[in-house]
């Protein structure tokens, strides 16, 4: 007997073209510093999160090759069977050291990350305030966790406090990113953490995008707000500005050691190869040893600034190298979209349904691979898709 079809799942998936929704997944030929061939066209990309170049790291990619040659590809299971390189260990250890905290937990990814822990540490009883912008890991991980939660307005911190008081007895979190993905914008952490003492909730900070660039150190938004010690507990990933693959939790002691013991993604998933965690080492040395990384990108970051809104470019409240420019309508912003096409220059663009109407942007991420000439050719790209933008009207942004 043949297999059923799934004709419901086919109508979605037309549904979800018609509606202009579709994920491309383009294919990525080859890679060389910010130039890529994907699907047999050369682009410059402003697409890849690779902050501080560490992705294509001579240094970092030596230490993987040398895992791969020394111990083997694949643990081929998961952290409590076989898959506990000296690596894995090692990787936490340096996080730890890095970041100033007691200890941390590796992940597969930033996502599984955050679905590990809040199922982990809540559930019935407990109540979770997030920020509606924050990551959909977090979401995912608020609906599995049994916890009562509530999305806030972004930024609003005076709804998340009355969310905080109105919450009934038990243990109770507030959840905010650092760097906001949508909008390129930083957490008002000093307000969240004053809100969130004065109901005696623990602060729960993702700072996958601050992580490596935020702060003197570059141990991300906390320290850039001066706020290490009030955080309870930080989620972040390696695959941004670490240049390569697995998520992290780290804190206190007991918080970090009762997630080997209890998060099941932790425990059940295949542990990342060693070459992997050897890559991480490296690139944690390299993010200590030099600083000038970060100083020169966010010199970059200034200028790039600069030039976008003397082209009378809304940037919003973009505060760093991840750059959002807001066009407003789906028109609008698909047109700038598409001149930016013709231009071959890659960035993301998001428009309505995929996020409210009149919020249409575009998102550009700044990494050392861009060299000046890059930059100026984003200029005039970007020149070009304002001035097609503003062939289909005004079109205010909204939701900034």
């Amino acid at each position: 007997m043949a297999a059923r079809g799934w004709p419901e799942l086919e109508a979605a998936l037309e549904r979800i073209r018609r509606e202009g929704a579709w994920h491309e997944q383009p294919v990525v030929e080859r890679i060389d510093g910010a130039r890529l061939v994907v699907d047999g066209r050369e682009w410059l990309s402003f697409r890849s999160n690779d902050y501080l170049g560490l992705g294509q790291d001579a240094e970092v990619r030596r230490a993987a090759a040398a895992a791969v040659s020394g111990y083997a590809w694949s643990t081929s299971a998961a952290r409590g069977l076989t898959g506990n390189s000296p690596w894995h260990r090692e990787l936490e250890a340096a996080l730890a050291r890095f970041l100033g905290s007691e200890d941390a937990a590796i992940f597969t990814g930033g996502y599984f990350a955050n679905v590990g822990l809040l199922p982990a540490l809540t559930g019935p009883g407990s109540f979770v305030a997030i920020d509606e912008a924050c990551h959909a890991s977090t979401r995912e991980a608020c609906k599995l966790s049994g916890a009562a939660w509530a999305a806030y307005p972004h930024g609003d911190v005076a709804v998340m406090e009355r969310l905080l008081a109105g919450a009934a007895g038990g243990d109770r979190y507030a959840v905010t990113d650092g760097v906001f993905a949508s909008g390129g914008d930083l957490s008002p952490l000093p307000d969240v953490v004053r809100a969130a003492r004065r109901h005696g909730a623990r602060v729960l900070l993702d700072d996958a995008h601050g992580f490596g660039v935020y702060g003197e150190e570059g141990r991300g938004v906390a320290e850039h707000f001066g706020l290490e010690a009030e955080i309870d507990v930080r989620v972040g990933t390696l695959s941004k500005a670490g240049g390569g693959v697995g998520g992290f939790v780290a804190g206190a002691r007991p918080l970090v050691e009762f997630l080997r013991q209890r998060s099941l993604p932790y425990l059940y998933t295949a542990a990342l190869p060693p070459a992997v965690r050897a890559a991480g080492v490296a690139a944690l040395a390299v993010l200590a040893r030099e600083p000038e990384r970060r100083r020169r990108l966010w010199e970059t970051t200034r200028v790039v600034h600069e030039r976008l809104r003397a082209l009378g470019l809304d940037l919003g409240r973009t505060a760093g190298p991840l750059v959002v420019v807001w066009f407003g309508s789906a028109t609008r912003t698909r047109a700038a979209a598409a001149a930016l096409e013709r231009a071959g220059v890659q960035v993301l663009a998001m428009a309505p349904p995929a996020v409210p109407e009149g919020a249409g942007r575009l998102r550009l991420a700044l990494t050392l691979h861009h060299r000046l000439e890059d930059l100026e050719r984003l200029y005039a790209a970007m020149a070009e898709a304002k001035a097609a933008a503003d062939g289909e009207g005004n079109g205010e942004g909204a939701g900034r």
